[in-house]
């Protein structure tokens, strides 16, 4: 009985057994003997589901510690079917969302970045072609897109300062060019009307 009551069900069965072979017609070894061996299956069956749900959590804990969380909280709620209710797992899962909704807010951030860097550099991209065909105005607006998406860019700003100069000096250009060609043409008309003293003014 002292062997029974510490729960080693194996042994005390080995002696129900050996004391059943004393007076094989009592009755309370007999009893024993299924009540040990009842026990000793309750007792491999908890033993088992243990050692089950240690290794789900275990596999949980692995999978979190790689950064895979959604696979390692699909683990750690299997584990709660072997043993409902586990706070130590139930704190597990609660941890690993949090963590799983960081990592997918930096993600979604990282893209966001991603997405307007692309756009930034390709509106650069533009506006620097536009500046190689002396299409200054749609350089600067480009540019100005560009600006939108990155407001502190320093290279942007000296490209629109540098495109503003560039078509300022286009336009002066112009504008001399087109006063020197009137100054022609008049001189040209008067000359054709024989007007010599007025061309050469």
């Amino acid at each position: 009985d002292g062997v029974f009551d510490a729960k080693n069900y194996q042994l005390s069965i080995e002696k129900y057994k050996n004391a059943s072979k004393l007076k094989p017609d009592e009755i309370y070894p007999k009893e024993q003997i299924t009540k040990a061996e009842g026990l000793l299956k309750e007792a491999l069956a908890e033993a088992e589901k243990t050692k089950k749900f240690q290794g789900l959590v275990h596999q949980g804990d692995t999978k979190i510690a790689s950064k895979n969380y959604q696979e390692g909280i699909d683990i750690y709620n299997e584990a709660l079917v072997i043993i409902p209710g586990d706070v130590e797992v139930k704190a597990k899962i609660e941890k690993a969302n949090i963590a799983m909704a960081a990592m997918l807010a930096a993600a979604a951030e990282a893209k966001k970045q991603k997405e307007i860097n692309d756009k930034f550099n390709a509106l650069v991209l533009e506006g620097d072609k536009a500046v190689n065909t002396k299409d200054y105005n749609s350089a600067i607006d480009k540019y100005n897109q560009a600006l939108v998406l990155k407001p502190d860019d320093r290279v942007v700003k000296n490209k629109i300062d540098a495109a503003q100069t560039a078509l300022e000096a286009l336009l002066a250009s112009k504008k001399l060019d087109d006063q020197f060609n009137a100054v022609i043409a008049t001189a040209d008309k008067l000359f054709a009307s024989k007007d010599y003293d007025g061309a050469k003014n």
